[in-house]
């Protein structure tokens, strides 16, 4: 255990190390000592050397080696040291079937008071790897959760202590009750019984040896009848003796009975007597005889074996209210693998409500019984139910000592933990551990939807992965996003998932048909209501859900919603429906406001950087391309022209008579105009091409893929007669035109800068030219000129 132990705490320790917590010199070192820790005690152990000592399973010192080992890495580590606490309370645990309360209490408050040490180095010499409020918190969980397991280890350990020792005295009486009871068979072997004789006629009798012995009367005297025989009976039993035997002389009955006798000593024995009369022709008795035994051992004896079963029963009384006061499941079986004592926690797994119906079962009867009721089987066995029986035989006939993990059809999880008896049979124990997992299952969930956000480029590639991951996680079946229209004021399904079933993917295709404006009732009204997430048991009985009805027919039953949210502002709402009916689980809601927190955060963040993207790229009162994004797709079409040799052009556009329309109508006219003007421009262009705004009443246009300068032209022409329709300007017209300079790669330049200067230069000749035109670059005209 010690050894498993040590590598269950360097698997630890490298966890930390691998998360950043402790440096490699700390793991090292911790790692070396617990190795060390374990080799000594492990050759202790192998070379008898315990044996010396008073405890010879040296639990204390392999706590005091395994506690000090552990809080020099909590000393030294970063952060996260709760994970230590974890392994101080692994340590502690260790010792609560060995030591007393008043041991475990003391070593409880050392540990304490070795954490608080920590917590003080911790704060005067590494004050920034400190929470000091988190670890103060821990060490009060601490001190609070340590004084109850001491006092519930020394309770069970007390209790194991005493039914041993009932155990020990039952035996010691069960072995005395059964010398007895061999030698009262021998003892009726050799036939030791009285003989006597008696003549109801003459009043005269006569007795064995054994007979006056029984009596305790001397053989020397007359053997009493009449009335001196009924005074040697006891007084309680007169009647019914005399009842006996006058029936044996009246009627010539035989007589069987059992009464007391009072011995002249005062002394009280109990005998069995049998009388048979003997009958004349008459029908007269003339002679009783019959024998006569001492059975007052015999009596002593059955009332020795009744205490014996008396304190039997009340030791099984004692073990069962022991058992039942566990807070997990316990059961024990035999060498047959036949069910012999369990309490209720473990009944609960079967379809039987009393022990009486289980008792003597065997395991497997008892694994199919649980099956019966929903328990989940393994992935790997999934589909064959036999392999998972057998499977489960045998890890229950093969114990192993670190728990197994076990999942019932409820969804509650167990920690089973199994081992032989000396006797050859198997206990096992079953610790609910649902809580702990469901914990672990929504915190992994949160830390999914987080690391799914953080890698996800946009809301649609995000929300239905996070529906999917919420409903596997949980184990729901389905789940939709719906979203809040601001123009229509209606919601509106965007997203969804469900498991593979027929009924329920009808559900939600029904449901993402529909758009409807938000009440305060019904599942999603309530949470537009309110803000807040929102469960309801069964939506089937929930008088204000639209879609009572549908979720009926599908089967589904439990439901929660929680909002989604930018700022105060409501983005939309998130559904999920399971097939039974489920209690509201305030745990997981905030799970669930915490989720759609982070969605929300999300939008934000995104919205915030396609905001920042628009205005580093895209002029702000055209909305065409900017310089900068100009100049980006310009030098891709050109590594694109240059790998396939195509060619590319340039037109340099410059509005003529826009700075009149500007001086005569006004700043705002003029920039209603170029918004008109970029809009008319777009739509003389292709999907493909692109326009951007320089600046001013500058405008640049970028075309690939023509093969002939003619349909530059096509475009050029289009532009100018664009540029001539009059613009309507607040009840005045504009009037401008345009003049436009073309350049082609790679005959006029093999890069942004050439192509765009030999444009800039062709359009001032179209200018030149009488504006209302276009230009082609021409080296030797530029030349010339």
């Amino acid at each position: 255990m010690a050894v498993g132990t040590s590598f269950l705490a360097i698997g630890v320790l490298f966890a930390c190390f691998v998360q950043g917590t402790l440096s490699r010199d700390v793991f090292y070192q911790s790692a070396t000592l617990v190795l060390l820790a374990a080799c000594a005690f492990y050759i202790m152990f192998r070379t008898g050397l315990n044996l010396k000592f008073t405890d010879p399973s040296l639990t204390v010192p392999q706590m005091l080696a395994a506690s000090l080992v552990t809080l020099y890495p909590m000393y030294s580590a970063d952060g996260d040291r709760a994970v230590f606490l974890v392994l101080l309370l692994m340590i502690f645990l260790f010792g609560v079937l060995r030591l007393t309360t008043r041991g475990l209490l003391v070593y409880a408050a050392g540990m304490l008071a070795a954490y608080g040490f920590v917590i003080y180095l911790l704060w005067r010499f590494k004050p920034q790897s400190l929470d000091l409020r988190l670890e103060l918190l821990q060490w009060v969980a601490l001190a609070v959760t340590l004084p109850w397991f001491a006092v519930m280890g020394g309770f069970v350990s007390g209790l194991r202590k005493r039914l041993g020792k009932s155990n020990a005295e039952l035996q010691g009486v069960l072995q005395r009750v059964q010398a007895s009871e061999s030698s009262l068979a021998e003892a009726q072997r050799i036939a030791r019984l009285g003989m006597w004789e008696c003549d109801p006629v003459r009043l005269s009798a006569s007795w064995s040896a054994e007979t006056y012995r029984v009596f305790g009367i001397d053989p020397a005297r007359p053997a009493p009848v009449g009335d001196e025989f009924l005074r040697l009976v006891h007084p309680e039993d007169r009647q019914r003796y005399s009842e006996g035997v006058g029936s044996a002389l009246r009627a010539g009955r035989a007589f069987d009975g059992e009464f007391r006798i009072v011995l002249p000593t005062g002394e009280i024995r109990w005998v069995h007597a049998l009388g048979q009369p003997v009958v004349d022709a008459d029908g007269h008795t003339t002679l009783l005889r019959g024998t006569v035994m001492d059975i007052t051992e015999h009596n002593a004896k059955e009332e020795a074996l009744t205490l014996a079963r008396d304190q039997a029963a009340a030791a099984r009384a004692t073990l069962v209210d022991a058992i039942e006061s566990l807070t997990d499941a316990f059961a024990l079986f035999d060498v047959e693998d036949r069910l012999v004592l369990c309490n209720r926690r473990y009944q609960t797994f079967t379809d039987f409500d009393r022990f009486e119906d289980i008792a003597g079962m065997r395991f497997e009867d008892l694994v199919r019984s649980s099956l019966a009721k929903g328990e989940v089987i393994e992935p790997a066995f999934q589909g064959d139910v036999e392999a998972w029986v057998t499977e489960r035989i045998r890890r229950h006939r093969n114990p192993n000592p670190e728990p197994r993990v076990l999942q019932l059809g409820d969804r509650r999880w167990f920690q089973v933990t199994e081992q032989h008896t000396r006797s050859g049979g198997i206990v096992g124990v079953r610790r609910d551990i649902s809580e702990q997992k469901q914990i672990e299952q929504r915190q992994a969930m949160e830390h999914a939807v987080t690391r799914l956000l953080g890698e996800s480029e946009t809301l649609g590639d995000a929300v239905p992965k996070i529906i999917q991951i919420i409903c596997e996680t949980l184990g729901w079946d389905c789940g939709a996003c719906w979203r809040w229209d601001t123009q229509d004021r209606l919601l509106g399904c965007v997203e969804s998932w469900s498991v593979a079933s027929i009924q329920v993917r009808e559900f939600v295709a029904l449901s993402s048909q529909q758009r409807f404006a938000p009440v305060a009732a019904g599942l999603i009204g309530r949470v537009c209501t309110t803000s807040e997430p929102i469960w309801i048991a069964d939506v089937s009985r929930e008088p204000g859900f639209l879609r009572a009805a549908m979720a009926a027919k599908a089967g589904l039953r439990g439901a929660f919603a929680f909002p989604i949210r930018i700022g105060a502002e409501l983005y939309g709402v998130m559904e999920f429906f399971i097939r039974d009916v489920r209690q509201p689980d305030p745990a997981l809601l905030a799970v669930t406001r915490s989720i759609g927190s982070q969605i929300g955060q999300f939008i934000a963040r995104k919205a915030a950087e396609e905001q920042i993207r628009q205005l580093a790229h895209f002029d702000s009162l055209t909305g065409l391309a900017n310089r900068n994004l100009f100049d980006q797709l310009v030098a891709h079409a050109l590594r694109k022209a240059q790998r396939l040799s195509t060619p590319l052009a340039i037109l340099f556009i410059d509005l003529d008579g826009f700075k009149q329309v500007n001086d005569r109508l006004g700043h705002d006219a003029g920039d209603r105009l170029l918004a008109t003007f970029a809009q008319r421009l777009r739509e003389c262009l292709r999907e493909s091409d692109a326009a951007a705004r320089l600046g001013g009443d500058e405008f640049v246009v970028l075309i690939d893929d023509f093969s002939e300068p003619s349909q530059l032209v096509i475009v050029a022409q289009r532009i100018l007669a664009t540029a001539a329709i009059p613009f309507l300007l607040g009840g005045e017209e504009g009037h401008v035109t345009a003049s436009i300079g073309i350049s082609i790669y790679p005959d006029d330049g093999k890069d942004i800068d050439s192509l765009a200067k030999n444009a800039d230069s062709a359009m001032y000749r179209a200018k030149q030219a009488g504006k209302n035109g276009y230009r082609f670059f021409s080296a030797s005209l530029e030349g010339r000129t």
